[in-house]
């Protein structure tokens, strides 16, 4: 077995582990009695899966994006080797030499495929299905429809290069238009945090103990504290029904920040950089920051 295949599977195997092992966790936290130790379990088994494949997607997304930026290199190394008179399987060789960041094996592949015998149109297109980049089989396509219709390699190297560092230029653009909503988006969670935390510590106790809106310092009599309320004892004047009702209460609250992080942080990756893997980091910060908070606040 080849080192690289060798490493592939370790870390397939190492994902799955950890995968596993979160919903272990997910699973044996419905069995426990305490719920704040329940909904810590239930946190962190959700964050062992969701961690781990982020990472694997995540790395596998910035791998296409410097694959995407690098490939108009090659193909202009490509473009200027044939105009200094190399035949197409001798450029394709010679600038297999190069260095081209996430994309060097695969110039390299091409080189051993077009050395095989097979042709630089197919080598090619197995290239983009194994890199699963849209904008990389676009352009692939493109330019061997024009490599087949009888244009010259050259200037159909150079068009497409142009081309692709217009469509990088534009992103870029796009990242950086869109950089202070991508901060809008922070501060509305963190407002909605500040909200929740609000409700939680003072208007929630009062809501469900309405008997107890009066001076929190006349309530001294030693037992369960209420945020925003004093200190209250639940066989004195407290209704068990009612402190059960405050518990899921807070844990509602406290599952619905962790939701709201996640898809707000899905939301600004898709809008700063067109993907959902890219929102995979947003997602995590913002769930975690929540998370925590709450955990102080409860």
């Amino acid at each position: 077995m080849k080192l690289g295949k060798r490493k592939r599977l370790v870390k397939r195997i190492a994902l799955i582990g950890l995968v596993g092992v979160g919903i272990f966790l997910i699973v044996f936290s419905q069995f426990l009695f305490s719920k704040k130790l329940k909904a810590l379990l239930m946190i962190i088994g959700v964050l062992t899966v969701v961690i781990p494949l982020f990472v694997y997607r995540y790395r596998r997304y910035r791998k296409i994006q410097e694959i995407e930026k690098r490939f108009p290199d090659y193909l202009r190394d490509l473009a200027d080797a044939i105009n200094s008179g190399m035949t197409l399987p001798q450029a394709v060789k010679h600038v297999s030499k190069n260095e081209y960041g996430a994309f060097t094996p695969y110039a390299r592949k091409i080189a051993i495929s077009v050395d095989w015998g097979i042709s630089f149109e197919k080598a090619l297109e197995y290239i983009g299905e194994e890199v699963g980049s849209k904008i990389l089989q676009r352009a692939i396509s493109t330019l061997i429809q024009t490599y087949r219709s009888g244009g010259k390699a050259a200037e159909s190297l150079i068009a497409i290069t142009e081309s692709l560092k217009e469509i990088r230029k534009l992103k870029e653009e796009r990242a950086t238009q869109v950089y202070s909503q991508t901060m809008q988006n922070y501060i509305i969670y963190f407002i909605f945090l500040a909200i929740i935390v609000l409700l939680v510590k003072y208007l929630l106790p009062l809501m469900v103990y309405p008997e107890k809106m009066f001076s929190s310092s006349s309530i001294l009599t030693g037992g369960t504290s209420l945020p925003g309320i004093g200190s209250v004892s639940i066989g004195v004047g407290l209704n068990p029904l009612a402190t059960e009702k405050f518990e899921t209460f807070k844990q509602m609250f406290l599952w619905l920040v962790v939701i709201e992080g996640i898809f707000s942080g899905l939301a600004t990756g898709k809008m700063a950089e067109g993907s959902f893997i890219a929102g995979l980091k947003h997602s995590l910060a913002l769930t975690t920051i929540g998370y925590m908070v709450m955990i102080l606040v409860l």
